[in-house]
């Protein structure tokens, strides 16, 4: 090995604010850097947001555009000229093209990590032949198969997937470190939005996309605010259709003066620590950072009824799940419950150290993707 570093390449479409690079950007934070170097590849050929943050940390961003003719070769002659020990895929089932031609550059450890519960069965005939061809890749070519949840392993690969040795469930992790920093006081929600100390501050982090159903949240916020003083914040990308609707629906309903769009923000555990209340109504979800990163601040969630999100729930008494189906004044009332029962003094000060003990910190998450990668080379 050149070094005797360990150079593993990261594969993504683009390293945009997700919930995907911003773990896997975690494990900078986490590595020896005397022992491992992290190489970004962008398949979109484009620069993304996340890239001087990436090279900051002492990452490493290359670009290989997979819309060309070319690509085969450029990718293998990427992976031989930075001598690549290991590939570890996140692009779904693209990654069994990823994965087979690291197999031919010669690259011994090939990793494809499934971080949705999408089962790709929505497309068309084509489609769907062309997710079954590879499907058939990764179960060929790939060493070994992660899961951010055993849902998401099973829905996208099936059921037979978990007793596969080659695969293992990891666990997203929160880096506690970034919990510790304290609010500026100066510049809270509440003095920005000149809101009374008696409302309370419902949370939702997350892009405005299709998948993580903000009409439902916004039919449930319409209700919840019928029977408390209450205020929405949307953290995340507003991206159309979505953001427009939603924000039609809010001028509909007359609760436009009581929901506030924030886009993108760095800041997020900032803006968590002074929530009442996070709702995640998703349709589907590998394993939900944002709920993850809310329940390490202490604060309550009440998410729909999903196997990613009851998976989540076995193992924090802070987190709730509803059915989809049930109706907005339910999820409304079921709301203002958990709000009142979070009011006790020592309410985020158990649930934090609740999550302290359950190990989905960033610690756990970096020793169990090193420990796969030590079992690997």
């Amino acid at each position: 090995m050149v070094n005797n570093k360990i150079n593993i390449l990261h594969i993504f479409g683009k390293m945009n604010r997700g919930g995907a690079e911003l773990r896997t950007i975690d494990l900078l934070h986490q590595i020896d850097h005397d022992a491992y170097t992290f190489y970004f590849c962008s398949l979109s050929g484009q620069r993304g947001e996340l890239d001087d943050v990436i090279t900051s940390l002492g990452g490493k961003m290359t670009y290989c555009k997979f819309k060309s003719f070319l690509f085969p070769f450029k990718f293998i002659k990427l992976l031989k000229k930075n001598h690549i020990h290991v590939v570890h895929s996140n692009t779904f089932y693209f990654s069994g093209m990823i994965l087979m031609l690291a197999k031919l550059a010669g690259v011994k450890v090939r990793i494809a990590h499934f971080r949705t519960t999408d089962s790709g069965k929505q497309g068309g005939s084509f489609q769907q032949f062309k997710y079954t061809v590879l499907k058939n890749l990764i179960q060929r070519y790939a060493t070994n198969i992660i899961g951010v949840s055993k849902s998401s392993l099973v829905s996208s690969m099936g059921k037979e997937i978990i007793n596969d040795k080659r695969t293992e469930v990891i666990y997203n992790g929160i880096d506690l470190n970034k919990i510790n920093h304290p609010v500026d006081l100066a510049n809270t929600l509440r003095s920005q939005y000149k809101l009374d100390e008696e409302s309370k501050i419902i949370i939702h982090i997350g892009r405005l996309v299709e998948a993580k159903n903000h009409l439902k949240l916004i039919n449930v916020f319409k209700e919840m605010t019928k029977r408390s003083s209450c205020y929405l914040f949307l953290v995340g990308k507003e991206n159309e259709p979505t953001a427009s609707l939603i924000k039609t629906k809010t001028e509909e309903y007359a609760i436009s003066d009581r929901v506030f769009f924030l886009g993108v923000q760095s800041n997020v555990f900032e803006l968590l620590k002074q929530a009442d209340l996070m709702i995640y109504p998703s349709i589907r979800e590998g394993l939900p950072g944002a709920v993850l990163e809310a329940l390490a601040c202490g604060v309550p969630v009440l998410g729909s009824q999903i196997d990613p999100i009851v998976e989540l729930s076995g193992f924090f008494d802070n987190l709730a799940c509803l059915p989809l189906a049930a109706e907005d004044r339910d999820w409304a009332d079921f709301a203002v419950g958990m709000i009142q029962e979070a009011e006790s003094q020592n309410f985020k000060k158990q649930a934090y150290a609740q999550f302290r003990q359950t190990g989905f910190t960033s610690d756990q998450f970096a020793k169990s993707y090193l420990e796969i990668l030590q079992k690997a080379l």
